[in-house]
């Protein structure tokens, strides 16, 4: 008896100090429920890389896919992330990319660029060189004699097998013309052969915008291949996007919806402090370590200035670190974004990232890239595994009452355009492609864009 009683007070004393435990942290924290994302993002360790054969938001996704039919009517076409075909896509590539470590042999002589385009074939595009070895990373896979011929590539080229005992899978460098192949037997991979297969003839079925290559067609004006969107009504796209600045009324910063916005970016909100600001025109917020700046055209700054022990960090995890970190964004859940530059300095990389809409890149005139110091409408800059800069463009666009236009704009006016007072012999072009061209930050105009070796130039559609 006298040990139940014991051990009954034992009980009701442990329960009582969880109980204030629990109280404690309330008052300190106002609710524990209520932390912010961010406040959980920094409390968690480095991100461990996901082992299924594709993920969103993955170091290696590509900036866009194409996919070459190999018929007389449809030469190549393009899908943007939210089609339904892409994560399909997605999923069969990451099954045979990681299938080349154990499964690949590789191809001594392999075909030249134009030779290979004549097949049945998925491209992945990527807007920036991907080092080799941060693909095998991505993927976990271990691929010596690729690391040691190919340091990087820009592009991958998957052709899968019909009635051929290999699946192809190739590497491609633009700038030096590299091209590094392998082969799979199509027997240990039928599943994902058939489902790449699968997705190939559905999107041939679609109806989708039909694009050409510069490089099949012999156009010498160009440096590297590039896939060109040809006059269809199934590309549709809006003449022109008209923005608002978001939490602002009239000229007047609209404080609780943009308090209730900041509030994810600080470890614990209620600790938040207003500075006074020398530009009537910019809001500052403060806790001691973290600094906010936002100016009322929408320029977002957030730093943390938290001193911490210098540690290691690889470029995948400063990455990944940058991904959950917009991720908890939650004004990001409406923009479309892509990575598009990396820079990686000692302990230090810093991720920039472009805006899409409606699957079309946005362009920043040199009036906005000066004016703001931004070069990219967002950057994250990741030192010691910990995300200490972020600057973005906070855009919100404005509802349309017009319908969307077919496409209808051909190239060849576009070029003419662009070399009326060019030498065609002394400039060649690097890019050619389709944009919306934000020339002021209210307003972005549906352009051609042309990139040569240092510059991007802007061509407005014939119409």
């Amino acid at each position: 008896m006298k040990l139940s009683i014991k051990w009954i007070k034992s009980l009701i004393l442990i329960v009582l100090i969880i109980t204030s435990i629990y109280q404690a942290s309330r008052l300190w924290f106002d609710d524990i429920s209520d932390r912010n994302f961010f406040y959980s993002f920094f409390q968690e360790s480095v991100p461990t890389y996901d082992t299924r054969p594709y993920r969103k938001g993955m170091f290696i996704m590509p900036e866009a896919i194409y996919v070459h039919f190999n018929d007389n009517e449809n030469e190549f076409t393009s899908i943007k992330p939210t089609h339904p075909q892409f994560s399909k896509i997605m999923t069969s590539s990451m099954t045979l990319f990681k299938a080349l470590q154990n499964k690949g042999v590789s191809i001594q002589e392999p075909p030249n660029l134009k030779e290979l385009l004549n097949n049945k074939s998925v491209i992945f595009n990527y807007s920036f060189n991907i080092d080799t070895h941060l693909f095998m990373d991505d993927l976990g896979i271990k691929m010596e004699d690729l690391k040691q011929n190919m340091e990087q590539f820009n592009q991958v080229i998957l052709t899968p097998a019909d009635n051929e005992k290999h699946i192809h899978i190739y590497f491609y460098y633009q700038y030096d013309n590299h091209l590094e192949g392998y082969k799979v037997d199509k027997s240990l991979l039928l599943s994902a052969n058939e489902s790449l297969n699968t997705s190939i003839y559905q999107l041939q079925q679609s109806h989708l915008p039909v694009y050409i290559s510069t490089l099949k067609d012999g156009f010498k004006l160009f440096n590297y291949n590039t896939l060109i969107p040809l006059p269809s009504q199934t590309l549709t796209y809006f003449e022109k996007l008209y923005f608002k600045t978001p939490f602002m009324d009239g000229d007047s910063l609209n404080t609780v919806s943009f308090n209730t916005f900041i509030n994810q970016f600080f470890e614990n909100p209620e600790l938040k402090v207003e500075t006074k600001s020398d530009d009537e025109n910019v809001t500052l917020y403060g806790d001691g370590s973290i600094i906010l700046k936002y100016n009322y055209d929408g320029i977002l700054e957030y730093h943390n200035r938290k001193v911490e022990e210098e540690q290691k960090q690889s470029v995948l995890e400063a990455f990944y670190i940058a991904d959950k970190f917009l991720e908890n964004d939650s004004s990001l859940i409406e923009q479309e974004y892509y990575l598009d530059h990396i820079q990686v300095s000692d302990h230090e990389a810093t991720f920039y990232y472009s805006y899409r809409f409606n699957g079309v890149k946005m362009l920043l005139s040199s009036h906005i890239k000066e004016n703001y110091d931004l070069v990219y409408p967002m950057v994250v800059k990741v030192t010691n595994n910990k995300v200490i800069y972020y600057k973005r463009l906070l855009l919100e666009k404005e509802e349309i009452i017009e319908q969307m236009t077919g496409f209808d704009s051909n190239y060849v006016q576009a070029l003419d355009d662009f070399y009326k007072h060019r030498d065609a012999e002394q400039i060649m072009i690097e890019s050619m492609y389709l944009s919306y061209y934000m020339e002021r930050l209210n307003m972005a105009d549906f352009t051609w864009a042309i990139e040569t070796e240092n510059m991007t130039n802007v061509i407005s559609l014939d119409r």
